[in-house]
């Protein structure tokens, strides 16, 4: 068992004894968890100036040693002059940095499923939420919208998919070089050179608390979409007359979330095998595309408001609407949408989600 693993176990373990049964979501732990965020993204931040100054004092301390042994390359005549103490020193604490972040998200992951009192000791699914919790701490994904017949990727070409690893995995790396140019190009001759090196502390303290708030948000959606998809399962279970339009129709309104999101969740997962559960329908792989007509059903019928419903719910689980998804949703609003349609509504209910009120938000619109 790795060391990370071991402190993601032990700090489940830790609180798992202050975790009430009731799931319930009140304004006391949205505040608490408000202050966990800006506390855990003030500590990144910091951090990431932290490892700037480690990298660049000891060269001006000592340059020679850092600039001097200099390793030369001739790549089909390009000459590379590659300063290796340095860019071993840089990768050094890159990783060393980089380790000790992911330690930091550990712990806030967790103390935020404690506060939140997640999940709750008599949940049917606290293994699954358990292992959840820990993947998520420790920034591992899953692929299991798979087993249940649902492909993120389906129709997206090998090329649009290296290309949006890419740009994900170079965002502070580029930002950094970009705002590095702009000085020297417009301010070089008159700035020292310290100075434009210590230009990244602000960028990859940025980087930092981006990344900590994207963990975050992550490990806080997942949370909120449970209570949520409980919330609605329950609801449904009682729905006997919608029951056999919603099994018709489930498998093309879950692919084209999963679809619409591009990529392997938590959240995705549980919402779908939550509703498939709860409707006794396994998906066949085989089934051909049926060109997505879910949404076209009367949202005056019962079925046709509940699957309304659960396409905006499955739309804002991960606390986001994308551009493509209002563009696919716009498509529709011409001859599909009543004013009663949670769609129509659809931003409001992103936001009260996203503030912890989403039960709250449903009973109020009577959508259920």
């Amino acid at each position: 068992m790795s060391f990370r693993k071991k402190i993601s176990n032990s700090l489940f373990y830790k609180y798992q004894g202050i975790r009430e049964n009731d799931t319930k979501i009140t304004f006391g732990e949205l505040q608490e968890i408000k202050k966990i965020k800006f506390q855990f993204l003030a500590i990144s931040a910091l951090i990431g100036i932290l490892f700037v100054l480690i990298f660049y004092v000891p060269i001006y301390v000592f340059p020679s040693f850092f600039n001097d042994h200099v390793f030369e390359v001739n790549f089909f005549g390009l000459e590379l002059h590659v300063r290796w103490v340095r860019e071993c020193s840089n990768l050094l604490l890159t990783y060393v940095e980089l380790y000790f972040l992911s330690i930091v998200s550990i712990f806030m992951i967790h103390k935020l499923a404690a506060v939140l009192d997640f999940p709750a000791i008599n949940s049917t699914h606290y293994a699954l939420h358990q292992r959840n919790i820990e993947l998520l701490s420790l920034e591992r994904n899953q692929k299991e919208e798979k087993d249940l017949g649902l492909d993120p990727f389906k129709g997206l070409s090998k090329v649009q998919l290296f290309i949006m690893i890419l740009i994900s995995r170079f965002k502070a790396i580029l930002s950094n070089l970009i705002i590095r140019f702009f000085l020297q190009r417009f301010a070089g001759r008159y700035i020292l050179s310290a100075v434009i090196d210590m230009v990244g502390m602000p960028v990859y303290a940025f980087w930092n608390a981006y990344t900590m708030k994207r963990l975050y948000d992550n490990a806080k959606f997942y949370i909120f979409s449970v209570e949520l998809t409980d919330f609605l399962v329950g609801e449904l279970e009682v729905q006997n007359d919608a029951k056999e339009t919603l099994q018709m129709e489930i498998h093309d309104l879950l692919e084209t979330v999963v679809r619409l999101k591009r990529e392997y969740s938590y959240i995705n997962y549980y919402f779908s095998s939550r509703m498939l559960e709860c409707l006794k329908v396994e998906i066949d792989s085989t089934d051909k595309d049926r060109h997505y007509e879910f949404l076209k059903k009367e949202t005056d019928s019962k079925a046709g408001h509940l699957i309304h419903l659960l396409f905006a719910t499955g739309i804002i689980l991960d606390g986001k609407i994308t551009r493509q998804e209002r563009k696919y949703i716009a498509e529709f609003q011409s001859f599909s949408f009543t004013s009663k349609s949670p769609l129509t509504s659809i931003d409001s209910y992103l936001k009260a989600y996203q503030e912890g009120r989403a039960l709250e938000y449903i009973k109020q619109q009577e959508w259920i």
